[in-house]
């Protein structure tokens, strides 16, 4: 889950240049919270259950990680969120560089038919 969201911020690095100190900045805050949650989900999903190999267990009552209610909102929280702040640096960016108005900016808000 986490690798396209490391290829859409390889990309923004790419795109802002480093004379725009607070889109680095906000580019390298988001970066470490994906980075974080990655790792997070990854550690939480693997050392969830106290033996290891349980987590992938499929017998009844067993401690897995697939029936963890609370595994599954942790993971689902991180991502989504991580998800939501990528997309912060290019709205920013929208905001410093362009002075359209938000028709443009949100075309499928503002549709005429």
């Amino acid at each position: 889950m986490y690798f396209p969201k490391a290829t859409i911020l390889a990309l923004y690095f790419e795109l802002f240049p480093a004379t725009m100190p607070v889109l680095r900045t906000m580019l390298y805050i988001v970066t470490a919270f994906t980075v974080a949650s990655a790792l997070t989900t990854c550690m939480l999903d693997t050392f969830y259950c106290p033996h290891i190999p349980d987590n992938w267990s499929t017998e009844e009552g067993a401690c897995s990680v697939f029936n963890s209610m609370l595994v599954l909102q942790i993971d689902w929280a991180l991502n989504f969120s991580s998800d939501l702040f990528s997309m912060l640096p290019p709205e920013l960016h929208e905001s410093y560089a362009c002075s359209h108005d938000q028709s443009s900016r949100f075309p499928f808000l503002y549709y005429e038919s």
